[in-house]
Parts: structure tokens; C-alpha cells; sequence
């Protein structure tokens, strides 16, 4: 396990690694790779550093495999139909179109981390939004306790989706308030987890679904959003084999696509990259969309919610106290603390205090679309024009 070090004044600080990511790989030793400023983390972040949830390795990574009949190679770009599952502790207190402008604007955001991919192109369409109910949320969640056990979600979203099978998206992101959880064979539950999907799920229609954590309604899955979604679309952590149940798959084993480097595909927070995926990834999401079938590629829904707010971001609803606050629970009386010179680098300070009463501040990544100087916004971590 982890030993928490010394806590110092945090100020200054970079909050270097957020939240631990899902799924799909064996625990991986740390050896000092983690940025210096761990320090500055809280005891629940750390314990979410201990290990990565182990490889989605199911039954269904045979039917995974490609099919015969295959898409047209020249397919340049590609629409993706997306249904959005959220729970009741997500959308607490909100009114559907409250919800359906919160999904729209967070999947703008993921959308983003995608607009590096060529050949081809990779969009996304939102057209459904469910609204669960308490009630509905045990259909589709394996609850233990307060917490969300996401491998077992992952399993019952299967029958969960079978109401859908006449009108069947390519992927199902279910988003949930809660905190998720993986349990293993003595019944010990770990928080290391902020979502989990199967590698190559999107699709099909036995694998398509993810399920990422999104709490405090300021916006904070964008990043596990993408990362699952990365996963939905065949690409492993940086830094793993081949997913040889994905013909022609290769991995991201190439030292461009190290863990260390912080990519999308890693947890280790690589400062701008952490906004892109490696090459590695780009390269095997082109891999499996070559290995569908035309199907894939159809869009068969008339709604897309974002074309009604369209390039709407965070920021634009989501006052910087706002996310401090959700992002940095466990301090007190959180604040943000205006810092022109680390803004114009899209960098926050939010500040509060610790049961002892002393002050805590960290520096963290500013939202996509909050203003740095007159004239300019964040986008990906970097103030520019528009």
C-alpha cells in the first residue's frame, strides 16, 4: 500500500494525478513514476493510486472478434450514436432539460479529446438521454451500499439495454453521482475506480456500455468519459499489449506511448497531453472501426441533443467555486482564489481548509471554456482565441 508522506502547505502545488483510472489492466507498480506533488493529495485520492481494476478478459472477447463482413475502407468520417444513462444521484435536483443542456455540454467536452483522430474522423451524436429514477437505477446498477459495483454494473447494463434492441445506439455511457467501486473475491471493496467499460464494446450488442463516475454536477467525468470511450473503441492503457481479441490490434507498447508520458489512455496526469490520446490509441481506434460491419456506421436515430446547444462548454455554466467545491470535497469551506499569471496557463487555484483549520490550496486545470485573458478561453488546457 501507499503511505501517505508528510503533508506540507499546498500551496503552489500541482494537483498532478485527480482520480485513479478504470479498468482494463493488471495493478502496475508506481515506482516513483507519480509526479512530486502526491503530497499535496488527499488519503482517499491516494487509496485510489493503490492499483487499476483488472482486465475486462469475459466471455464475450470472442464475439468481439471481427466479423466477415466489413465496412468500406475508405469510410473517412464516422458518427458514433451515443445513448446517455444517467442516475438519480446525477441529475439530483434537476430538471430534465436542466439534465438534457448538463449532457450536452459535458459530451461537447469528451467530444473534443476525440478531434485528433483521422481517417477517419470520429464524432459523436447524443440521441437519447434516460433520466432514472431511484427505482430505475437498480435495473441497470449493482449497488453495494452507497457504492456502485461497476464490473457487476457492466454485467446487468446487459439485460438493462435488452428494452432498447429496437432502437440500438453504438454505445450506452451510463453516468453515475455515486461512487464506484470494485470488489474482489473475499468481498474487499476498492474506490481505485472512476469508470469501466469493455475494450472494443462499441457496436455490438453485448458490449456496448460504460460506466463512469461524474459527481457534484460540475463536470468532472469529462476525463474518465474519454478515457472509457477510448476503451469502448479498442484502445487499451498506454503502455499494454495488443487486445488480441481485435484483429490487426497492436498495443501501446512504443516508447511514444509510455504510461509516464499522462496521455488519455494513462492516469498519470501529463499536463496537456492529458487532453489527447498517444498515438498508440489513435492508431487502434482505426484499427477496430476497419474491423465493423456497415452497421456500425448507420445512423438510425433523428435526434442529436447536441446540435440544440451547440459549443457550449463547462465554464460557460459552471462557476470556478462551483467546481472547486465538487472536485475538492473533502476541504472545507472551498473557494476559488483568483491567480491572473497561472489563468493565462489555464490553471486554477482552488482553496479551503482542513479539519485542523489550516489552509489548503492546489492548483488544478481550469474547465474547457473558462476565460484566461480578454478575449480568449481554454480549450484542452491552453488559452486561445474563440
Amino acid at each position: 500500500a501507499l503511505n501517505r508522506t508528510k503533508e506540507t502547505n499546498g500551496t503552489g502545488m500541482l494537483d498532478a494525478v485527480t482520480r485513479i483510472e478504470p479498468v482494463h489492466t493488471a495493478p502496475r507498480s508506481l515506482d516513483g513514476s507519480l509526479p512530486h506533488s502526491l503530497h499535496t493529495m488527499t488519503d482517499e485520492e491516494l487509496e485510489r493510486l493503490k492499483k487499476i481494476a483488472t482486465p475486462i478478459n469475459s466471455h464475450m472477447a470472442s464475439l468481439l472478434a471481427p466479423s466477415s463482413a466489413r465496412a468500406d475502407p475508405r469510410q473517412r468520417k464516422v458518427m458514433q450514436e451515443v445513448s446517455i444513462i444517467s442516475d438519480s444521484e446525477h441529475h439530483k435536483e434537476m430538471t430534465r432539460v436542466q439534465l438534457c443542456v448538463y449532457i450536452v455540454i459535458f459530451m461537447t467536452a469528451v467530444s473534443m479529446r476525440f478531434d485528433q483522430m483521422s481517417n477517419p474522423t470520429l464524432e459523436f451524436r447524443v440521441v437519447q438521454v434516460v433520466m432514472a429514477t431511484e427505482e430505475q437505477d437498480l435495473l441497470f446498477l449493482h449497488m453495494r451500499n452507497a457504492y456502485v459495483d461497476a464490473y457487476a454494473t457492466l454485467e446487468q447494463m446487459y439485460n438493462f439495454t435488452r428494452q432498447y434492441e429496437n432502437s440500438y445506439p453504438d454505445l450506452f455511457l451510463a453516468l453515475s453521482g455515486r461512487d464506484l467501486v470494485t470488489v474482489n473475491k473475499d468481498g474487499h471493496m476498492s474506490k481505485g475506480i472512476a469508470g469501466m467499460a469493455h475494450v472494443g464494446g462499441a457496436c455490438s450488442t453485448y458490449a456496448n456500455f460504460a460506466i463512469v463516475e461524474d459527481r457534484g454536477q460540475a463536470y468532472l467525468g469529462i476525463y474518465f468519459a474519454a478515457h472509457e470511450m477510448g476503451h469502448s473503441y479498442g484502445c487499451v492503457h498506454d503502455g499494454d499489449g495488443p487486445a488480441k481479441h481485435i484483429h490487426g490490434h497492436k498495443g501501446s507498447q512504443d516508447s511514444d506511448c509510455a504510461f509516464k508520458h499522462g496521455y488519455i489512455m494513462s492516469y498519470i496526469d501529463g499536463g496537456l497531453k492529458r487532453f489527447y490520446f498517444s498515438k498508440c490509441c489513435l492508431e487502434q481506434m482505426r484499427v477496430f472501426l476497419s474491423n465493423q460491419v456497415e452497421a456500425c456506421f448507420k445512423n438510425t436515430f433523428q435526434v442529436d441533443f447536441i446540435k440544440t446547444f451547440p459549443n457550449w462548454l463547462p465554464a460557460r455554466v459552471t462557476s470556478v467555486s462551483r467546481y472547486c467545491q465538487a472536485k475538492y470535497p473533502d476541504m472545507n469551506k472551498t473557494f476559488y482564489e483568483p491567480d491572473r499569471l497561472r489563468e493565462i496557463n489555464c490553471k486554477v487555484i482552488c482553496s479551503g481548509y482542513r479539519t485542523d483549520g489550516s489552509k489548503r490550496s492546489i492548483v488544478t486545470q481550469a474547465l474547457d471554456g473558462m476565460i484566461c485573458v480578454p478575449g480568449k478561453s481554454c480549450i484542452k488546457g491552453q488559452c486561445i482565441t474563440g
